[in-house]
């Protein structure tokens, strides 16, 4: 103990005796380990690693597994290919660039086919909106003039009011599509002009009444005076009640011209959001814009496809236009079947329309 303690206590000795140690630990190491072959290891791996990479860019994986094991792969069709549409295309163009297959598919894609109802009620609105505006001039005519028709104005209020209900009932179909500010707007208007003319027919009713009574008191035996008092207080209750009923056609009057501005916006809005459905659907970036009439058009005249490649199980088919001559249908579909379902129009035309309410064409397609 004491020599050690010696030994290792004198700096001069220790220092080059851990030298002398660790030079003879690398000679020993020197004869068991290979750093080269250690190298080349890594250096492997780092070449694999590299090579695959460059591989994921050339090979297809998913393609290659697809053909050793067929039916693996997705079941969907490709994707169509690029269509330029030009400018302002024609219903001819358009039918004629779209492929059958998609025009088929958006027949019950949810967005087009609620487009397609809101359109169809936007084209029942229009019309309901003109039926409104005609009735706040009659209102205006009966309670204008010394000799108001209180009993015509009575009446016309009462068909304002059932007029603007039936069309806040058409409206609900286009909420739900538009989401749009002009169809709360409208919505709001059709409300108050309800609200109004339920006045309008209690003020119209009240002057009339008074007008009568008037007539009366002055064909009564009462003392002069009373009937001068009773005859002025008539006729001011009458003007008051008419006042009312006048100020309240006014009212209409300006909700009309709101009115007005709401349906010209949703007239213009709806067509315009459909476009946006079909461009999204479709893949046609520069897709028009097209009236209701050209919509259906559009996803119903099938008189000159291909429909062969397309995917017709549970297509309703309700209002497709086909020909017998040059519509082209899948092998295993029924086209006697589909005929004796749908409507030559004209008679010995050959064009077939799929009648409304008949079965959709699984029931036409073998399984």
């Amino acid at each position: 103990m004491t020599d050690h303690d010696a030994v290792y206590g004198n700096d001069g000795v220790l220092g080059p005796w851990l030298d002398g140690q660790q030079s003879l630990l690398l000679d020993e190491l020197g004869d068991v380990l290979d750093v080269e072959a250690g190298l080349r290891e890594v250096l492997l791996q780092s070449s694999h690693d590299t090579m695959v990479n460059r591989l994921d860019a050339v090979l297809d994986v998913e393609a290659g597994l697809a053909a050793v094991l067929p039916g693996t792969g997705p079941t969907e069709e490709g994707p169509e290919p690029a269509v330029s549409l030009p400018q302002a295309p024609t219903m001819e163009q358009l039918l004629s660039r779209v492929s059958p297959r998609v025009r088929i598919a958006l027949r019950v894609h949810p967005d087009v086919v609620a487009g397609c109802e809101a359109l169809e009620t936007l084209e029942t609105a229009a019309p309901g909106w003109r039926d409104i505006q005609p009735y706040v001039r009659l209102l205006d005519d009966a309670l204008s003039g010394r000799e108001a028709d209180y009993e015509a104005a009575r009446h016309f209020s009462g068909k304002l009011d059932r007029a603007a209900a039936r069309l806040c009932h058409v409206l609900e179909e286009v909420k739900g599509f538009l989401r749009h500010g002009f169809v709360e707007s409208l919505d709001e208007v059709l409300l108050e002009i309800r609200h109004i003319s339920r006045k309008l027919a209690d003020a119209s009713a009240l002057a009339g009444e008074l007008a009568s009574r008037r007539g009366a008191d002055g064909g009564s035996g009462i003392r002069r005076a009373q009937a001068r008092r009773a005859a002025r207080e008539a006729a001011e209750h009458l003007s008051e009640a008419v006042n009312r009923a006048r100020r309240l056609v006014d009212d209409l009057g300006d909700l009309v011209q709101r009115g007005d501005w709401a349906v010209r916006h949703l007239s213009a809005e709806g067509p315009e959001h459909m476009r946006k459905v079909l461009t999204r659907r479709s893949g046609l970036q520069n897709f028009p814009t097209l009236e209701f009439a050209e919509v259906r058009t559009f996803l119903d005249d099938f008189t000159a496809a291909d429909l062969r490649t397309a995917v017709l199980a549970d297509i309703d088919l309700a209002g497709v236009r086909w020909s017998t001559a040059t519509t082209r249908w899948p092998e295993a579909m029924d086209v006697e079947d589909l005929k004796a379902r749908s409507e030559e129009i004209p008679p010995g035309s050959g064009i077939f329309t799929v009648r409304s309410g008949t079965a959709t064409i699984r029931e036409s397609v073998d399984a």
